[in-house]
């Protein structure tokens, strides 16, 4: 479902997993300056790995 509403949005991107996800913030943040990014998921998600993720790479 999520996958359909981004679709639909023509703004919004669904990734698979989590490293997609990092690759796609990483690639991103290379981009712009300055960003704001909400990291939100239900806690089995453990989306704390995305943000953890991008700290230790210096990227965030």
């Amino acid at each position: 479902m999520s996958a359909d509403i981004s679709r639909a949005s023509g703004v919004g991107e669904h990734f698979n997993d989590k490293a997609a996800v990092v690759a796609r913030l990483r690639e991103l943040l290379a981009e712009h300056k300055i960003m704001t990014i909400l990291v939100k998921g239900s806690r089995s998600a453990a989306m704390e790995e995305v943000v953890r993720a991008l700290q230790e790479t210096g990227t965030c």
